[in-house]
């Protein structure tokens, strides 16, 4: 989820505080109790939100509403929160089913002099459910759990109009800050929730093993990471924690997947045809979203040689594991010996930084080669899209193979959009149209534009396609290998992860200086690229 603003522990960006948007916190007594709901999507409604009408609350179908706010309860906390959905813990519409999650960016550095003043920056994620449906309730706050000052957000699946909504307590008010379908809506894309849930589904950065800042099978958050008096010591949440691998494989990833199958139910089910194209294929040629991953080895120890995630390279998760490419030089992993690691990361200064307080951990991740990949949604919506038989395998393979050597934020590859119909299409015409307009534009183009590359690999049957796809990504694969096995392609490669680094900390979903490590490259240096022969260079 993403997760919202405290003053101690500052998260996703608000743009209004509850105090500007008129919204706030009660001080004592009687006015602790005066609560509402107000409907505020910030973009459409106003700062300190709206009456909601009763045709807002009739499309309300989420157990959190159903279960609190339809009963005109309105709980300050997460603790109280929880407490009323236990009250309906045994009928048939309740919750039931806990499980409590927690991340912490500075959950690894130890508490002592020089950290005494960093944020931990630790959150909990609530999962509330039942067995035979998965959790449907999500919470977040930070402890204490019964701070009626800290942030206090909610998501619900809404099971009768599949979408998700997105609730949060500012001061006095609960707010309903829109639905899965305003992630889409222009005026509100991008902004409150949306900020983060840029497609209007769960976020969960770490998304594979070793899920780098969450207490985990791979890693705990020591309890010692924490103050003495850190609330969270005695928090009944945080001792009841589970590791993240349960939250990625139960509840993130069937969330991403459950949204996808229900919002292109409603977009390629239209009479009318798909109102906007373009949106669909952008999840195909661009990067609305990023993942972080890590290699599985952490970045202090004794093995002489470990592995770096295939994603850093390629689009692995779309072209091998939506589209089922076969790629014979992925039986072995990117192995990078760790003396050539280790120079690298001091040759680029690698250190951990809080700006704000001024701390400094000299070195890498508590794993090694931290770097953001691209987003499991994107890929999901890739394969949902070949599997409808709205793209054929052909087409989607032949524009991801277009600067496959970068993964994320490829220019070359996003460029392709514009040959993708602007309006209203109907869905089985789609790739057609995109296919004559890509054909069109690089008859007047040379060879080395995204569009005459594009139309070179669209001109394949699949047979043939699948066959030189595969002998490209082979070779690819194995000039980077030969590349790791120096230590000049090690700090070349650490260069260009260090400048996805820099290109992530501008998207709004990068939320703490602690999830990613510094560098001593100026941010504002110039960006680089991966080309096919392994090399990199300045774009």
């Amino acid at each position: 989820m993403g997760l919202g603003q405290d003053p101690f522990n500052p998260t996703r960006t608000h743009p209004l505080s509850p105090t500007a948007a008129g919204l706030d916190f009660p001080s004592s007594g009687a006015e602790a109790n005066l609560s509402s709901l107000r409907a505020r999507v910030v973009g459409i409604d106003p700062d300190g939100g709206r009456p909601m009408t009763d045709q807002d609350r009739a499309s309300l179908g989420d157990p959190f509403f159903d279960l609190v706010l339809a009963r005109e309860r309105f709980p300050r906390t997460a603790t109280e929160l929880i407490a009323v959905l236990n009250e309906s813990n045994g009928a048939p519409e309740g919750v039931p089913e806990q499980m409590v999650f927690v991340v912490a960016e500075a959950g690894q550095i130890p508490f002592n002099n020089s950290s005494a003043m960093l944020p931990r920056g630790v959150r909990y994620v609530v999962t509330r459910g039942r067995p035979a449906n998965g959790p449907t309730v999500l919470i977040s706050t930070r402890p204490p759990a019964d701070d009626p000052t800290a942030f206090l957000q909610v998501a619900g699946w809404d099971g009768r109009n599949k979408v998700f909504h997105f609730y949060e307590r500012a001061g006095s008010a609960w707010l309903w800050e829109g639905s899965s379908l305003h992630a889409f809506d222009p005026a509100a894309r991008g902004k409150g929730p949306f900020d983060s849930h840029v497609n209007g589904t769960l976020v969960m950065k770490e998304l594979r093993l070793p899920w780098l800042h969450w207490n985990s099978t791979a890693q705990e958050i020591p309890i010692e990471s924490f103050p003495p008096n850190h609330p969270l010591r005695t928090d009944p949440l945080f001792a009841a924690r589970e590791s993240a691998d349960i939250l990625e494989r139960r509840v993130v990833r069937p969330a991403i997947q459950r949204w996808t199958r229900a919002r292109l139910d409603r977009q390629l089910g239209d009479p009318d045809g798909v109102a906007a194209p373009r949106e669909l294929l952008r999840h195909l040629l661009a990067t609305t979203s990023i993942n972080i991953v890590t290699s599985e080895e952490r970045s202090r120890g004794s093995k002489p040689t470990f592995g770096l995630p295939a994603t850093f390279f390629f689009d692995v998760e779309s072209i091998v594991n939506q589209l089922g490419l076969e790629i014979s030089g992925l039986g072995q992993s990117f192995q990078v010996g760790r003396p050539d690691y280790e120079s690298a990361v001091a040759a680029l200064g690698l250190a951990l930084k809080h700006l704000a307080s001024g701390f400094k951990q000299d070195g890498d991740a508590s794993f090694a080669w931290l770097v953001p990949e691209r987003a499991l949604e994107d890929c999901v919506v890739v394969g949902e899209l070949t599997r409808r038989g709205i793209l054929s395998f052909g087409f989607a393979l032949a524009l991801l193979m277009v600067d496959a050597w970068n993964p994320i934020d490829s220019a070359a590859r996003a460029s392709l959009l514009n040959y993708v119909p602007a309006g209203r299409t109907q869905a089985a015409r789609i790739e057609a149209e995109t296919r004559k307009n890509i054909n069109n534009a690089a008859a007047h183009l040379p060879p080395e534009a995204p569009e005459s590359i594009a139309a070179t690999y669209l001109a394949l049957d699949e047979s043939a396609l699948r066959a030189r796809a595969g002998a490209e990504l082979d070779a690819f694969v194995a000039k980077v290998r030969a590349r790791l096995m120096t230590s000049q392609g090690v700090l070349d490669f650490m260069r260009l992860a260090d400048w996805r680094r820099r290109a992530f900390r501008k998207r709004r979903i990068a939320e703490f200086d602690l999830s990613l490590p510094f560098s001593n490259i100026n941010e504002n240096a110039p960006p680089l690229a991966l080309t096919k022969d392994g090399e990199v260079v300045e774009r």
